[in-house]
């Protein structure tokens, strides 16, 4: 219940103080947190709540660590290297607002290394639309149009509309 209840508080009033302190109960006290991917995505979940309010630096950590709880996941490979995909795209868009492009700009060059790893194309067309973005932003028209070409391309063959427009705009 203290899950659901730091979620209604995060989706719905957007009360930020009440969301992470149920998740934080809900993450130290529930037994189904436990196993490691359920606190991957404890974890992620307040990483976002941290972004969502501007403290960027709190928000790393975070990611940073659900980056190493991805690790220590039993299971398939496949779902390790999905979760460390979007660990690592939300770890890049978390230091370009923060302000730390080149860090930014590295865990989108690791990402990109490694799209064709990624059988998810939601996966691979976000990273390479927020380092495309990273990329228009600091005047690199050429890369950054051949980027968000290549994302545009994978939003249209998994036909999502909205970040279609999204990379259009």
């Amino acid at each position: 219940p203290l899950l659901e209840i730091g979620l209604l508080h995060l989706s719905g009033s957007r009360n930020y103080e009440a969301a992470y302190a149920a998740l934080i109960r809900a993450f130290g006290i529930s037994p189904r947190f436990k196993q490691a991917g359920d606190n991957v995505f404890i974890l992620l979940t307040l990483a976002r709540i941290f972004e969502d309010v501007e403290e960027f630096e709190r928000a790393r950590e975070l990611y940073e660590l659900a980056g190493q709880h991805v690790q220590d996941l039993k299971g398939p490979d496949l779902i390790r290297r999905e979760l460390n995909f979007l660990v690592l795209t939300q770890t890049g868009q978390v230091l370009a607002r923060k302000g730390d492009r080149a860090g930014a700009r590295e865990v989108y060059e690791i990402l990109l290394k490694n799209a064709n790893l990624s059988r998810d194309a939601e996966v691979r067309a976000e990273a390479l639309f927020q380092y495309g973005k990273l990329l228009m932003e600091d005047g690199e028209q050429v890369r950054a149009d051949t980027t968000l070409r290549a994302s545009l391309k994978l939003w249209r063959s998994v036909n999502n509309r909205m970040k279609e427009a999204s990379v259009l705009h």
